[in-house]
């Protein structure tokens, strides 16, 4: 038996995602709470601290380079290039021994620092002093709809508000005209719009997905709506009054019957 003591916030972290999967209405408990602010829901919000930055860009790059051929140097591993581990999966192919793969780039420590960052990284090193490389994150999450929506939201069951919508949410922005914030994506990451999305805060706090195209933002173009016969018809007459006044320049009565009718009409 685990005699390990739970912890205050993990208690009420597993406790508040129990409630919100079992549906016993705490989400639109949230939802009310985070609406009673007053003022513009994207007005600026003051900080505790003075704050030293206006943008911020959040990059995740889905099957991107690895962070063993970037940041996140292994001397151990590549040290043990080749040497087969017994290894298990999910699947029974892959209970068999691997071999281990260290990264073929070489890395330098840049900086006063001393940041290890490899080789395809040359220019990025020299600023190594301006980075905060964080390699403490781990996580048991084995499938990437899962961990795509645990690293945006912070759970991988429940869907929360993403960190874009907490941050527009605690900061707010100085532009309300404009959404808080936008992404970028051609196509739909792992878990969907659920990585942008508010969820129980106010909507105005979901992110807008922009494209590449024509059309960069989804639906922002009405329906076209359809034409009714009398609209039709009146179609028609009009190109048929422009083609017979075209045919007699100077008769003002023709002309003046025209608009009479047209006014008529509406």
């Amino acid at each position: 038996m685990n005699s390990t003591l739970l912890r205050r916030r993990d208690f009420l972290r597993c406790c508040g995602s129990a409630l919100t999967a079992r549906g016993f209405g705490l989400y639109p408990q949230l939802s009310r709470a985070a609406a009673l602010r007053g003022g513009h829901p994207l007005a600026p919000k003051p900080a505790h601290f003075p704050p030293k930055a206006k943008q911020l860009i959040f990059l995740f790059l889905t099957g991107g380079v690895s962070h063993l051929d970037t940041f996140d140097h292994k001397p151990k591993l590549i040290a043990d290039h080749n040497k087969p581990i017994p290894a298990f999966g999910l699947r029974p192919d892959e209970a068999k021994p691997l071999p281990l793969l260290g990264s073929k780039f070489k890395f330098e420590p840049g900086g006063k620092s001393g940041l290890m960052i490899s080789e395809l990284f040359p220019h990025l090193r020299a600023m190594a002093d301006d980075l905060c490389v964080i390699r403490s994150m781990h996580t048991d999450i084995v499938e990437h709809f899962q961990g795509t929506l645990a690293m945006h939201t912070g759970s991988a069951t429940v869907p929360l508000p993403s960190i874009g919508a907490w941050l527009s949410y605690g900061l707010g922005t100085f532009n309300p005209n404009l959404p808080s914030f936008v992404v970028l994506a051609e196509h739909f990451p792992y878990a969907g719009a659920q990585v942008w999305d508010s969820h129980f805060l106010p909507a105005e706090h979901q992110g807008v997905r922009i494209v590449p195209g024509d059309k960069p933002i989804a639906d922002l173009d009405p329906l076209p709506r359809p034409v009714t016969l009398r609209e039709l018809e009146e179609i028609m007459l009009r190109d048929v009054n422009e083609t017979h006044a075209a045919l007699r320049p100077n008769d003002s009565n023709l002309r003046a019957r025209i608009a009479s009718f047209d006014t008529d009409r509406g």
